[in-house]
């Protein structure tokens, strides 16, 4: 066991030298801003109907509604929780949905929910600060995929005195929000920096993700995406999805350990940190299958739910490769359970962050507390 620890250390201090080692310039910038040039989803679905059809019902696709769409009221209004010893209370009010407190003496209009509801919807009032740019309050209470009305994650409702509605964000805090649940966030030329809230495209599209949409789609494709995902290496293509995801080589080595529980949410973080994502080293391409954030999500497709679904996945590499034999990739198999068993139920399972919301374990550990303490040899 000793020799097993000392082996997981070293592994974990060697994906910690290559992934937090990228310079800043190899980082990809969120094209979300002005700047950049947009294509309509209409112009992608005339060669890509099926694709365009299918995001549809992708959580992607519903990242950010206004307190007043009908689905947002019929889910908050005229429920109440209490936090904390606090009452809070959703209400609509001409169409529109407010919050407040049983101690507050003034309500705020809910302006925006953040989520597609997957895990959480958190709604937020949108103010000015005293340099009118727009800024956020994420407010003290959020609705959880079970059906719950529970405190937002990091809200702290009774931390601060007077008693307010909810925690309050400064200007690059609510840029970053709006940045990842939008497909475009102009910014005003002017000093200070001031964010158009007016005129942002709400949920992602095909720009998000796909730069050089705009241009691609003038050319009637004959001109080439900016960059095409099955050419980037696995670690560049998990830090795209960590634009907004979170990436590790945004942390210090010491934010990106196992005791640091919040990490849970952050997936490419845990991917990272793997020891599967490890062995997908490119002198290893020709063992193993690639792995990155899209071996297991099709992000223009609804959420795959199925534990199968992905157990097929892991047999992919832990197992001889279909069709063939391997010695290489046969090579590594479960001491505990036949191989026809869950992967994911011992190695990557749910985890409660808070109660009602739960993620699943992207480190993919060899000795993971769910897996009864057996290692994979």
């Amino acid at each position: 066991m000793k020799q097993a620890t000392a082996a997981a250390i070293g592994l974990l201090i060697v994906v910690l030298g290559v992934v937090l080692g990228n310079s800043a310039g190899d980082r990809p910038v969120a094209t979300v801003t002005s700047g950049q040039r947009r294509v309509e989803t209409q112009s992608c679905r005339e060669c890509h109907p099926q694709v365009v059809d299918d995001f549809a019902g992708a959580p992607h696709a519903g990242t950010l509604r206004s307190g007043s769409d009908p689905e947002i009221l019929a889910r908050f209004a005229g429920q109440a929780a209490e936090v904390e010893g606090r009452q809070f209370a959703f209400d609509a009010r001409e169409g529109e949905l407010w919050f407040s407190a049983d101690d507050v003496p003034h309500a705020v209009r809910v302006d925006w929910v953040f989520g597609s509801g997957h895990h959480a919807l958190t709604p937020v009032s949108v103010d000015t600060d005293p340099a009118g740019r727009p800024r956020i309050t994420q407010l003290h209470v959020s609705a959880f995929a079970d059906g719950s009305l529970r405190a937002t994650p990091g809200s702290q409702a009774v931390a601060s005195l007077p008693p307010r509605l909810g925690r309050q964000e400064g200007i690059d805090e609510t840029q970053r929000c709006f940045g990842c649940h939008v497909s475009w966030l102009p910014e005003v030329d002017q000093q200070p920096r001031h964010l158009d809230l007016q005129q942002m495209v709400t949920n992602l599209d095909c720009s998000r993700c796909h730069h050089g949409a705009a241009e691609h789609a003038a050319s009637g494709g004959q001109q080439p995406l900016a960059f095409d995902w099955d050419e980037l290496t696995p670690l560049e293509s998990i830090n795209r999805c960590g634009e907004c995801h979170r990436r590790a080589d945004e942390m210090t080595a010491d934010e990106v350990t196992e005791s640091q529980t919040h990490l849970i949410r952050f997936a490419p973080v845990g991917l990272a940190m793997s020891p599967c994502f490890a062995a997908n080293a490119p002198a290893n391409a020709e063992h193993y299958p690639r792995l990155d954030c899209l071996t297991c999500h099709d992000p223009h497709r609804p959420t795959q739910t199925e534990p199968e679904f992905f157990n097929d996945k892991c047999r992919r590499c832990h197992t001889p490769f279909l069709g063939g034999s391997d010695p290489q990739a046969a090579g590594v198999t479960c001491a505990a359970q036949p191989l026809d068993s869950s992967c994911i139920d011992c190695h990557m399972p749910k985890v409660e962050l808070v109660e009602g919301l739960r993620f699943t374990d992207h480190w993919i550990r060899r000795d993971h507390p769910g897996a009864g303490g057996h290692e994979d040899r």
